[in-house]
């Protein structure tokens, strides 16, 4: 693997870290659940490779309930997320740190938007 693929792979892994850590503390009511970052990473890349090896166009993105519907990721992987819509960014370039490796949206109207550059911001959500 080359050494800037292994540095976008573990700014990912901090960034979803960071991401893990904003989220159980977003809320002092709501209980703290798990988020496996290295794991939600790892369903993500075989998600892509299974599109890949059936020669279908990759989606921009994925919703976790996929990833947990085939089997890739289990509920408690991503328990920290509950009541959250999350989605896993496929295509974005993870070496742009303005790149949106992942959006959690809230029931209450706000998504929280994990960057490239391991930040984590909250915004409102975009209207339909």
């Amino acid at each position: 693997m080359a050494s800037g693929r292994k540095v976008v792979i573990v700014g990912a892994i901090v960034a979803l870290l960071a991401l893990t850590v904003y989220v159980s503390t977003r809320s002092p009511s709501a209980s703290p659940g798990k988020v496996d970052a290295p794991r939600i990473l790892a369903a993500a890349r075989e998600y892509t490779r299974l599109f890949m090896a059936q020669h279908l166009p990759v989606p921009a993105s994925v919703n976790v309930d996929e990833l947990i519907s085939r089997g890739l990721l289990r509920p408690e992987d991503v328990a920290g997320f509950a009541g959250a819509e999350v989605s896993v960014s496929l295509k974005g370039d993870p070496r742009d740190p303005h790149t949106v490796l992942m959006r959690a949206k809230f029931k209450d109207g706000k998504d929280l938007l994990l960057l490239a550059d391991g930040s984590v911001q909250q915004v409102p959500s975009p209207s339909k």
